[in-house]
Formats: C-alpha cells, sequence, structure tokens
C-alpha cells in the first residue's frame, strides 16, 4: 500500500517561489487569490509574509492566513494542519 503525501489532502490556491537560500517570495495578486479563496470556503492560508494582509483588512474574514518568510516555516504549518 502506498503511504499518500504530506499535502495529499490540502488545496493549493497560489505557487510559491523560494530562493535558493529558502525564502518564500512574493507572489504576483496575492490579495486577489486570497480573496478568492475565502469565497470558495478555504479556511486556511499560507502566503508569503511580503503579500500578508494589513492587521485590520476584513477582506478575509473566516480565513486563518499565516504569513511566512522561509519555506521551513511553511513546511511547519502544513505539518500542523493534519
Amino acid at each position: 500500500m502506498r503511504k499518500q503525501g504530506l499535502c495529499a489532502s490540502l488545496r493549493l490556491t497560489e505557487k510559491f517561489r523560494f530562493s535558493l537560500a529558502g525564502e518564500v517570495l512574493p507572489a504576483s495578486r496575492g490579495q486577489e487569490r486570497r480573496e478568492e479563496a475565502a469565497k470558495l470556503g478555504f479556511s486556511v492560508a499560507i502566503v508569503p509574509k511580503a503579500n500578508a494582509p494589513k492587521k485590520n483588512d476584513k477582506a478575509f474574514e473566516g480565513l486563518t492566513i499565516h504569513a511566512v518568510e522561509r519555506i521551513e516555516q511553511a513546511l511547519e504549518v502544513v505539518r500542523s494542519l493534519q
């Protein structure tokens, strides 16, 4: 029997770009993608810290946003969701 991967049950809304040093790079159209994810019923988003919404932004209510700077932080969040 084959084991499922770490992200088998996660739905991703955007692709991430990483530097060779493991930094998470800003994504284009990040706000639009988060708004769409919230509308579609996603409950968690992992985003580059540079794309994190402002603290008072109400457009993402119901969406828990984890802003990360490094790939290791993103993996920690994914592991904690299982």
